[in-house]
């Protein structure tokens, strides 16, 4: 078991301190990306929330969700780390918008221009 000089604001565990070492902490070898299990644990997260927020997760494509409000819809698709979200009127997607960026670190890339290869032309 090797420890390292902890570096500033790394803590050890509660309850994983270890008498006479708490000034030391392991050094990770893999970043949570490099880790086999991210994008199954990323997945999980994501829909844990998005169930949990009264979306329906489609039957045929694990990765589509959609909720119903009065006669209005969000639709929110997810490929790799990225979000598409689109809905029936902009202030809902906002929204979602505003209550997703406190649960989850995300930044807006706006408009989306290419999927899959694609180019996307959006109008009003």
């Amino acid at each position: 078991m090797t420890f390292y000089k902890k570096k500033k604001n790394v803590e050890q565990l509660a309850g994983f301190v270890i008498q006479g070492k708490e000034d030391k902490v392991y050094l990770l070898k893999n970043a949570l990306y490099g880790l086999k299990q991210a994008p199954r644990a990323w997945y999980d997260r994501i829909d844990d929330y998005l169930t949990g927020s009264d979306f329906q997760k489609s039957l045929s494509k694990a990765t589509l969700y959609v909720k119903k409000i009065n006669n209005d819809i969000l639709i929110i698709s997810l490929y790799v780390d990225d979000l598409l979200v689109t809905g029936s009127t902009i202030q809902q997607v906002g929204e979602l918008k505003q209550k997703m960026v406190q649960v989850f670190e995300m930044i807006d890339l706006g408009l989306m221009r290419f999927f899959l290869g694609m180019e996307i032309m959006q109008n009003k």
